[in-house]
């Protein structure tokens, strides 16, 4: 079977929740071009996670962010890993990083999340200033009712 089919086969594993079987057809794969090199390895990142492998689900997505920095999926597969391993601190730091080189596309949700955190206090100081800094740059703060407190922290 091509690389090709390979993928798309894994892609369809993948929506039917058969991380196991993506992994088993996937790892394999050798010299592919790097389209599809990155393809394998998001499928690869994503299956891990959903696994609760989160070392592997890292790894993969790592890879791909090394590659392409612009590749939302990888750095948000990265930021879910590190939340999963009660590593806040540098989830936080991964979305911040992220966002300071790239609009929010994927992370427009988890942005609209962290700022009901920092409304409840659960997020302060300084990632609290970078998250409110970076959802007024992707527009997220007009959509988002927030408590005096935060509309006067922008000011």
């Amino acid at each position: 079977m091509s690389a090709k089919k390979i993928l798309i086969e894994a892609k369809k594993l993948n929506d039917e929740g058969r991380y196991n079987d993506v992994i088993k057809i996937l790892l394999p794969l050798k010299d592919l071009n790097p389209k599809q090199e990155e393809y394998q390895y998001l499928l690869l990142s994503y299956s891990y996670y959903s696994l609760d492998n989160f070392e592997q689900s890292f790894y993969y997505a790592d890879l791909v962010s090394k590659k392409n920095t612009s590749n939302e999926f990888a750095s948000q597969l990265k930021y879910f890993c590190l939340f999963s391993e009660h590593k806040i601190d540098e989830a936080l730091s991964e979305i911040i990083n992220f966002l300071n080189e790239f609009p929010a596309n994927l992370y427009k949700t988890t942005l609209e999340e962290l700022l009901t955190d920092i409304n409840e206090d659960r997020i302060i100081g300084e990632f609290a200033a970078k998250i409110l800094f970076l959802a007024n740059k992707n527009n997220i703060l007009n959509q988002l009712k927030l408590s005096q407190i935060e509309k006067d922290r922008l000011n």
